[in-house]
């Protein structure tokens, strides 16, 4: 009688443990901070700039693309043809291209950041607010980890776990 009892105190004793760790585990949320930059200061010029300097970069890294593109299926056809010396000129350029458009890819998301950055630090008692908004929005939420959706580093998530729009919803509740 004294093993059993001391047996299921041991096992109590690991269960009990074992839920309490279970419950300091993270919950992780998403959040895009742009977005919510965005949606407050559609109205500025800064903002504006921001947003034409972004398209007119999406739109140079697409006309890169469909160079690229172009040069491929020219490949492609001397590759079909044979014309081997032609073949590899091609793949060269390619090469060149595509390395071009990674560096230029990475040198405007930069550029963007910093942009975006100083337009927020310049904006510094709505920034403040909206990272209150975001601390009290992820915390009644039961959140303890959120994460910018425009972090490189984040490839995919749920869409349950973004909680931009409930930001957004809070501040301008609270801003107005």
């Amino acid at each position: 009688m004294k093993r059993m009892l001391a047996v299921v105190l041991l096992a109590m004793g690991m269960i009990v443990p074992a839920s309490l760790f279970a419950q300091q585990l993270s919950t992780v949320a998403v959040v895009d901070l742009n977005k919510i930059t965005m949606s407050f200061f559609t109205q500025s010029q800064a903002v504006r700039d921001l947003q034409k300097k972004a398209d007119d970069i999406r739109t140079e890294i697409q006309r890169q693309q469909n160079d690229i593109q172009q040069l491929q299926q020219q490949k492609l056809q001397a590759d079909q043809s044979g014309d081997n010396s032609q073949s590899l000129q091609l793949e060269g350029q390619i090469n060149q291209k595509q390395q071009f458009l990674q560096e230029y890819r990475r040198i405007k998301q930069d550029e963007l950041n910093r942009q975006e950055k100083g337009l927020l630090q310049s904006n510094s008692a709505f920034y403040k607010q909206m990272y209150s908004a975001i601390s009290y929005v992820a915390q009644s939420k039961g959140y303890t980890t959120v994460f910018d959706a425009g972090n490189q580093g984040l490839i995919w998530w749920a869409p349950s776990v973004d909680i931009t729009q409930q930001v957004i919803d809070y501040l301008r509740s609270t801003t107005n």
